[in-house]
């Protein structure tokens, strides 16, 4: 693979989950079952952004003022995709017995009862989360690399829901490409390393491994439970799960 090819990957990745206008000349599934590789890699890029945004804004407004600005400017940033896929996967799951309806639900661009409790619920623990850190760059950075990978990484793991077609959002890949996973997994094992010089132990940084390994199992038999599978809605509300856990354990592992 040469760098050209990999960065046309890194493009499209940037492409799919942000709303920065990249123009892309080659597009195909199987180019972007590949970019799926470099998603942790597009969150760290989308992690720095804010961090950014929330050290300046910080220097001419209260803290509480400057996270509400940077919760915004992210769902700017990336369109508002993952949290789609939370309020739908709230929707559907709590509105629903049947697998078939609850898909059905999901795929209905309007919004719910249990969609709006889960945003509401999920922005509450982001601001609060944030504003309670004293390092909320490296929260921000963390964040958004890990859970983009642990959240791609359900992909293959259980079965891909054909039904899938009825929904708003459809899901990067049937399974991930081996360069893909190595991609990924390269991108995590980084953001440990800056962490663990950034000043979280080695125990503590085993501690969220296991933490967020044991999650993403729960997630993977919570979508069997309800669909028998995952959709692209799962895979953005997985990434939503595993941001605010990240926020939650920089604050418990780092303060």
């Amino acid at each position: 693979m040469t760098l050209q090819h990999e960065i046309a990957l890194f493009k499209l990745a940037l492409s799919f989950l942000t709303r920065i206008p990249i123009h892309i000349d080659d597009y195909s599934d199987d180019k972007l079952n590949k970019a799926s590789g470099y998603f942790p890699l597009v969150g760290v890029f989308i992690g720095c952004l804010l961090g950014l945004c929330v050290y300046l804004l910080q220097l001419v407004l209260p803290i509480s003022v400057s996270v509400v600005l940077v919760i915004i400017i992210g769902l700017l940033l990336t369109g508002g995709f993952h949290e789609d896929g939370l309020a739908d996967i709230a929707d559907g799951f709590g509105g629903a017995f049947d697998a078939h309806r609850k898909l059905e639900i999901m795929k209905d661009s309007r919004l719910g009862t249990y969609g709006t409790l889960a945003l509401i619920s999920l922005f509450a623990i982001k601001y609060q989360t944030l504003v309670a850190t004293s390092h909320i760059v490296m929260a921000l950075i963390a964040a958004h690399g890990i859970s983009r990978a642990f959240a791609t990484s359900i992909i293959g793991t259980c079965p891909y829901v054909t039904e899938d077609t009825i929904s708003k959002v459809k899901p990067i890949a049937k399974h991930l490409p081996s360069s893909a996973q190595n991609r990924l997994w390269l991108t995590f094992c980084v953001l440990c390393a800056v962490l663990f010089l950034y000043g979280m132990s080695l125990l503590k940084l085993i501690a969220l491994f296991v933490t967020c390994f044991a999650v993403r199992s729960v997630l993977i038999a919570w979508f069997k439970k309800h669909i028998n599978g995952y959709t692209g809605d799962c895979l953005g509300a997985a990434q939503q799960i595993f941001e605010v856990l990240i926020y939650c354990l920089v604050l418990l592992f780092l303060e």
